[in-house]
């Protein structure tokens, strides 16, 4: 396979330049196409990673907030399962872990995403009655 139609895949998989500007090498590419073609197949399959129930719209749920967005950070949910996830089970396996001992837990599976949101909200409206 020549360069240039590897630059065409990556193109059609939006890849990213690298910061020259260029896609760079066979060796650096065809990585990038494998890796870029499995995400885009999987995001092509409409079902819950979670349920396994056909769903057309499906969110990208972070496993750790506080991770990066590589694959294996990301789980493709239906809209149930992504609350599901986010509100009752992250905090409760948290519990559970931390409790027989696991360490070096995400700290953003500690609470529900809904108190997450509580607790900004009322630091920032303090916040904002301190400054008047």
């Amino acid at each position: 396979m020549f360069i240039t139609e590897l630059w065409k895949i990556a193109k059609e998989l939006k890849i990213p330049l690298r910061p020259d500007g260029r896609y760079g090498s066979k060796k650096e590419m065809i990585p990038k196409i494998l890796n870029a073609q499995e995400l885009h197949t999987e995001r092509m399959i409409p079902f819950c990673e979670m349920c396994g129930q056909y769903s057309i719209l499906r969110e990208k749920s972070h496993i750790c907030s506080e991770g990066d967005k590589s694959r294996e950070n990301i789980l493709m949910l239906c809209v149930s399962c992504h609350r599901m996830l986010d509100i009752l089970l992250k905090p409760r396996l948290y519990a559970a872990l931390k409790r027989f001992g696991a360490k070096h837990l995400p700290t953003s599976w500690g609470k529900s995403i809904y108190l997450q949101a509580y607790q900004a909200s009322e630091k920032k409206r303090k916040e904002k009655e301190g400054n008047q």
